[in-house]
């Protein structure tokens, strides 16, 4: 689902409103949002509330995995084949692209 505007979803909204026999249900899944959030929508426009507005992208932490990936793994992987690597890593939960980065 993407994020919408708060004119998009007035419009949802007022669609719903006017159902032109359609149900919420079939309303929100045209639109690609979650009946739940379409109801909940509606209930704040009905009691005057304003519809949420998008929520800021929270920063992503930086990704750690590959400064902390132990020694051991690369060392264990050094002279193996592709294959091999590859059951290495399916069996202790890392991925390949994580060891190549540290050879």
């Amino acid at each position: 689902m993407s994020k919408l505007s708060r004119e998009a979803k007035e419009a949802i909204v007022r669609k719903t409103l006017s159902r032109s026999g359609k149900t919420v249900r079939e309303i929100a899944k045209e639109n690609d949002v979650g009946y739940s959030t379409l109801n909940r929508w509606l209930q704040n426009f009905r009691e005057g509330e304003p519809l949420p507005q998008r929520k800021p992208a929270k920063p992503k932490p930086p990704n750690k995995q590959n400064e902390n990936l132990p020694l051991k793994h690369v060392l264990a992987t050094a002279n193996l084949d592709e294959q091999t690597v590859g059951a290495y890593c399916r069996e202790n939960g890392i991925y390949q692209f994580q060891l190549e980065s540290k050879r």
